[in-house]
């Protein structure tokens, strides 16, 4: 009976150090979202970078997630065309974002829960870097990040 209490212990250990890194990886995705729609011009988002954080919203954040990754695709799409840069795809990181997501929340369903994890995982891993590129990119062909809220000389 000792050893099935230490099994559990272990198997409990392990499933909470589980659901912390993913967190932790979850608000990093986010914060790269943020970023990422930062390198967008202004009038060129569909949203406001910071109302990716609604994606935390328990519920909502499952109909949210939708949004963003649709959203942001369209976005870059147009940014990337209005400066001329070209793209290897149409919607950039539209069906791997809505996948990752799918895959997340698929991940409540029994026995087959934690397959869709492991792969919203590997999905999310390369989402952030597919994001991460596309807005270094925009950094490099545009500058500076056209991105901050703030106004300008040229705007007041």
């Amino acid at each position: 009976m000792e050893i099935l209490g230490v099994v559990i212990v272990i198997l409990a250990v392990l499933f909470v150090a589980f659901l912390i890194v993913g967190v932790i990886f979850y608000f990093i995705m986010i914060s790269r979202l943020q970023h990422t729609y930062e390198a967008i011009k202004p009038e060129n988002r569909g949203m406001h970078p910071g109302q990716v954080w609604m994606l935390l919203i328990p519920g909502y954040g499952f109909f949210w997630s939708f949004v963003v990754v649709n959203k942001l695709a369209a976005n870059l799409q147009t940014e990337f065309n209005q400066r001329g840069i070209p793209l290897d795809e149409d919607q950039p990181g539209r069906k791997q974002g809505q996948l990752m997501f799918i895959l997340m929340f698929c991940s409540a369903v029994p026995y087959l829960g934690i397959l869709s994890l492991v792969a919203s995982f590997i999905v999310m891993f390369s989402y952030m870097r597919k994001m991460t590129g596309y807005k270094n990119r925009l950094l490099t062909h545009g500058g500076q990040a056209a991105s901050r809220d703030t106004e300008t000389i040229d705007n007041l």
